[in-house]
């Protein structure tokens, strides 16, 4: 029994390291607007109470940076599948990003990897950041 909890315990603790979370929502490709997507529920899904935050759409993955000299661009990395279930629930001329929580002011895009492995990011406006002086992380 100690072996079985062990066990379950450790892939537990594997696949809550190794996988993020993040809030999907629908923005305009010029960045000029955004909306949370409706939650459409089919029959037989779990139908939540009203005010939860169970009427948002969530995406698993990880968070990754591409940098290129002092300019950083944080991305989140999912895979395709759940990357084409989220361009449905978008209208036209929006397009899903992701978001740490919804006071976030940032603007990310998704990322995926093709069939060889290549980093593809998907469409939509991104806010870049510049990399703090070296004297500031001395500091922390």
């Amino acid at each position: 029994m100690k072996k079985l909890l062990l066990l379950f315990l450790t892939l537990f603790s594997t696949t809550a390291y190794c996988s993020e979370q993040v809030y999907v929502y629908c923005g305009a490709l010029d960045g000029q607007s955004w909306y949370k997507p409706k939650v459409k529920y089919s029959y037989g899904d779990f139908l939540p109470s009203s005010g939860s935050t169970f009427d948002l759409y969530i995406a698993f993955g990880t968070w990754q940076t591409l940098e290129k000299g002092e300019l950083q661009i944080p991305y989140f990395l999912i895979n395709k599948a759940q990357y084409d279930q989220f361009t449905s629930i978008c209208s036209d001329g929006y397009v899903p990003h992701p978001a740490s929580d919804f006071w976030d002011t940032s603007w990310y895009l998704f990322a995926i990897k093709d069939e060889q492995e290549r980093l593809k990011f998907m469409p939509g406006h991104f806010s870049i950041r510049l990399k703090p002086p070296v004297e500031i992380l001395v500091r922390m």
